[in-house]
């Protein structure tokens, strides 16, 4: 079977990234053996670096002290599945984040998150941070969905614990790319330059 991917963009920087649409028309990918046309959204938009970090910089990121994270490592399944020193990904950190605050935040037990752990650690790992700004993480007793903001809010008498993520995509890119808005002025006064030409 062969794989022809039209309209391949070039891979983007982490600011274009972050930047992107989430409205972008997903990359049409068509597979000729079975004649079928496939929507594939291409791996440069869900990890557009290869930019990986270590357990002590999402620690970091985080603010969890280092027990809380093999704590997580124990009780979390995409985690215990991972190699001890695996780098993680910029998705990993945004899964973290959310059970962070599913923890800390919300008041939702570990071991009870742990059951919707591998479901939040596959969307945030297959969706782009703009992509999932535009979304929402529904918990219920049966399973996890990743929903549109837009989508109307559910109705009935079960459980339901919702977690907007646009709060946490732009927490998380200020940490990682820092407040624009702290920028340090120049320690040197700004001089007119002329052009090599008279």
């Amino acid at each position: 079977m062969t794989c022809q991917v039209r309209s391949r963009p070039p891979a983007p920087t982490q600011a274009q990234w972050l930047r992107t649409s989430a409205h972008e028309s997903p990359k049409i990918v068509s597979l000729k053996a079975s004649q079928s046309v496939v929507n594939y959204r291409l791996k440069a938009y869900t990890s557009p670096m290869s930019v990986e970090f270590t357990q002590a910089q999402v620690r970091k990121v985080l603010g969890i002290a280092p027990e809380t994270f093999r704590h997580w490592q124990r009780v979390l399944p995409p985690l215990r599945k991972r190699a001890r020193r695996q780098p993680l990904a910029h998705g990993d950190i945004l899964a973290l984040e959310t059970v962070r605050v599913l923890v800390r935040e919300v008041g939702v037990n570990s071991s009870a998150v742990a059951l919707h752990s591998e479901a939040i650690f596959n969307y945030c790992n297959s969706n782009s941070w703009p992509a999932l700004a535009q979304s929402r993480i529904q918990l219920t007793e049966s399973g996890t969905d990743l929903v549109s903001q837009r989508a109307p809010l559910p109705t009935g008498k079960r459980l339901i614990v919702i977690l907007q993520l646009a709060p946490l995509v732009d927490e998380l890119s200020q940490r990682l790319l820092g407040n624009p808005s702290h920028q340090p002025e120049l320690k040197f006064p700004l001089v007119a330059v002329r052009s090599g030409r008279r």
